[in-house]
């Protein structure tokens, strides 16, 4: 169920895009079992009400398997090539830097969401800590608050 903080954020989501899909419930389930990851309750909740893909201008990975440029396809590359840690999935590669959600095993726990620079992506993969002033969002709600701020932005409100 949305919080309050949720309905104005999706609200105010709508007002800027009100074309936008939503993910359902079977897209959702068969990303987590290709990825083999569990998604945040708030991620699932916010997802289901307003995709994030139509917000901020970033260059987003589609939530579809069939795109050849989607999440769980790009999520799979990281893992086999640099050894990127299960527990992150890609949301987004611009070819400079990613935006990662790391899940955790509990859908009741905050999923941070990191903007970082491709040499902090791998520093990840490493498990080093990241240098290049990534920015953290505590959770997926607080991150689609910057979206919306972003979009904003991009629109000239």
């Amino acid at each position: 169920m949305l919080n309050e903080q949720q309905k104005v954020l999706i609200h105010n989501a709508r007002q800027l895009s009100p074309d936008a899909r939503i993910l359902n419930e079977t897209s959702i389930q068969k990303l987590e079992t290709e990825l083999n990851i569990v998604l945040s309750d708030e991620f699932k909740i916010i997802s289901k009400e307003y995709s994030y893909e139509w917000l901020g201008g970033f260059e987003w990975l589609a939530f579809s398997k069939e795109s050849k440029f989607s999440v769980s396809s790009m999520t799979i590359t990281l893992r086999k090539n640099y050894n990127l840690p299960n527990r992150y999935v890609c949301l987004a590669d611009d070819g400079t830097s990613m935006i990662l959600m790391e899940t955790q095993n509990d859908t009741s726990k905050s999923a941070p969401v990191i903007w970082c620079s491709i040499e902090d992506m791998y520093r990840l993969a490493n498990e080093e800590p990241m240098i290049y002033k990534p920015d953290i969002f505590n959770n997926f709600t607080d991150f689609f608050a910057f979206l919306i701020e972003k979009e904003k932005e991009n629109q000239g409100i």
